[in-house]
């Protein structure tokens, strides 16, 4: 593979991280500071798959995080 195109793949990979981690922060940031309207709905249960699964995409991105910090320590 030449220079030019793993440069291109790296850069790819981690424009679709930053986009991941963009979504993420915003959606906690919905969470920190509902709208007012959502204050007054009521509380939705999380099944205990459904709190598995959000643990387990969250394991994922770390890890995706880790290996992006990995990459950079080595530039």
């Amino acid at each position: 593979m030449t220079k030019v195109l793993k440069e291109q793949m790296d850069l790819r990979f981690s424009n679709s991280v930053f986009a991941s981690l963009d979504d993420a922060r915003q959606r906690d940031e919905a969470v920190q500071h509902p709208s007012p309207q959502s204050e007054s709905a009521s509380v939705i249960p999380f099944a205990p798959s459904q709190v598995r699964a959000a643990a387990r995409k969250s394991a994922e991105r770390a890890a995706v995080i880790e290996r992006i910090l990995t990459r950079v320590r080595m530039f």
